[in-house]
């Protein structure tokens, strides 16, 4: 019996001969020859469970998923060549990394957006206590005034009224030396 020729680098299905596929990691089924015909077990996406895929033809298969695959004699060709191409990472990597990537994403993006928020209060602050430093001047120039008007003006009020009290009340015209006690 003739061996069936078939491209290097793919499986060969001889005619007459169902082969069973239940691949560990997901990938795409790629029919390299021939007609094939696929029994899919298991969760379809838009499809009864049996197809017919030609030469070219490729099919996204699940982990685990049970393929039952099948030469279909046409066009006087009945034997047929696969290749199974393994996605380059198991399933569980993408949402064991995607999920913290996106966690990640938005506690980043948050982030951004509560230094923004701090941003703003924070020229809002500044532009308020700017407004504020006239009138916080004024009040400041007012005070130092008050208090130093207050502070230079007592001791003089209070000597004239100690030298007041101690001579008594002179009148205009009257003076120590007037009276003749000096």
């Amino acid at each position: 019996m003739p061996t069936p020729h078939k491209p290097a680098g793919l499986w060969s299905l001889a005619r007459g001969r169902a082969t069973t596929l239940r691949p560990r990691v997901p990938g795409v089924l790629r029919v390299g020859q021939g007609c094939v015909w696929i029994t899919l077990d298991g969760p379809h996406e838009r499809r009864a469970g049996d197809l017919f895929l030609q030469t070219g033809a490729r099919l996204p298969i699940a982990a685990g998923q049970r393929v039952v695959l099948e030469p279909v004699l046409r066009d006087g060709q009945g034997d047929a060549a696969i290749d199974w191409q393994p996605s380059v990472a198991p399933a569980a990597w993408p949402a064991a990394v995607a999920q913290p990537a996106l966690d990640l994403r938005l506690a980043a993006g948050a982030a951004v957006v509560a230094l923004r928020a701090a941003a703003g209060a924070g020229v809002r602050l500044a532009g308020g206590l700017l407004s504020l430093l006239p009138a916080g001047l004024e009040f400041a120039i007012d005070w130092v005034a008050r208090r130093d008007r207050g502070a230079l003006g007592r001791p003089a009020f209070n000597a004239h009224s100690s030298a007041s009290r101690a001579q008594g009340c002179i009148k205009a015209g009257d003076s120590i030396a007037s009276s003749g006690a000096l």
